[in-house]
Order: structure tokens, then sequence, then C-alpha cells
């Protein structure tokens, strides 16, 4: 079984680097011509399965992606972007400006800290993990899309490298772009990570 899993499209937030986590953002036409090209480079891939965090910008991704397939895609609120309380919509910059002790204490301490007025970490880890172990127990076999956030997907891919979330800032994962985990006997490993077309 092989996972699929794709980062939504360029939004007007990701461009002035704004993070919206569970803010619901559009894809921008860049975003749209993105994933595009993406869809193109997987355009001969037969999924059997598609999920997708219920937020437009990847439920646009999805579809664009399933467009001339027969795949059903299923919405699911546990594949969303972490959710970042007070700091929704805000820059590093604005962060760091506003709540200067919080921001560092995110960077020392990622694995155990609450965004302020948001979601802790060890629940984003949690949900994420919870709904992909669902996703893999449903599908034993076949090829699954999974479109999400830069945070899920780093989550993903910490739990298969059985690496610490303290080490979740050292992934890039782009825009619009592609990790593949395929899992044999039981066993899960990296097969490509943040490929950009």
């Amino acid at each position: 079984m092989r996972l699929y899993l794709v980062r939504h499209g360029e939004t007007v937030g990701t461009v002035i680097k704004k993070y919206h986590g569970i803010t619901d953002v559009n894809l921008d036409k860049k975003g749209v011509a993105q994933v595009k090209r993406l869809a193109k480079k997987l355009d001969k891939i037969d999924f059997s399965a598609a999920y997708s965090s219920n937020l437009k910008r990847c439920v646009h991704t999805a579809k664009i992606i399933l467009k001339n397939k027969k795949t059903t895609l299923k919405t699911t609120r546990g594949l969303r972007e972490i959710d970042f309380g007070r700091w929704e919509g805000m820059t590093f910059e604005e962060m760091q400006s506003n709540d200067g002790f919080l921001f560092d204490k995110w960077f020392r301490d990622l694995p155990n800290f609450t965004m302020p007025g948001g979601e802790s970490t060890k629940s984003m880890q949690k949900r994420i993990t919870q709904e992909m172990e669902r996703i893999t127990k449903r599908h034993k076999n076949g090829n699954i899309l999974v479109v999400s956030h830069g945070g899920p997907i780093r989550v993903v891919l910490c739990n298969v490298l059985n690496v610490s979330m303290q080490d979740f800032w050292h992934m890039s994962i782009d825009t619009a772009s592609l990790s593949i985990i395929e899992k044999v006997d039981g066993f899960s490993m990296v097969k490509q990570m943040n490929m950009v077309v």
C-alpha cells in the first residue's frame, strides 16, 4: 500500500507567510497552477481511495488531482492543520512581536507547546495519528491519496521516521508537494519526501 501525501497548493497566506491554520482560505491562481502540474504527474496513478482535510484549500487541491479519476473523495476534520488560536492569520514576525516569550517557547519545546487560545502540539499529533491509523486500517492495499497541510504531513513523517516532534521544523513541506510512504508487511518507509513539480 502506498500513501500519497499532498500538501495543498499556494494561498495568499502562504505567499506573505501568514499562518492560517484552521482559517478557511482558498487557493490562489499560482496554487491552482501548482496543483494542476502535480495532477499531471499523478495522472497514471490509480487511487483506490482519497482523503482530504475539510478545509477549502485542501478540498480544491484534491478535486483537481482527482478530476479525471473515478475515486470518491472523503473529507475529514481529522486532517486539518493545527488551530493557531489567537495567532491565526499572523506572520512569524507578528507572533514574535505580540507574544515573544510564547513564541520562543514554541521553538524550544514544540512537543509540549499549546498555541495561545488554540490547539496543543500533542493534541494535533494524536488527532493526525489516529486519523491516519483509521485510513490505513481501511486500506491494506492500493494507492491512497491524502491531501492535508504542512503540519499534519510533518507529523506523519515524524511518526514513520520515529523522530521526535522537536525535529518537526527540520522537514520542509512545500505547497503542492508530494511525499510517499509505502507500507509493506506492516512496516512503513518513506519513499519520497517533499517532491515539487
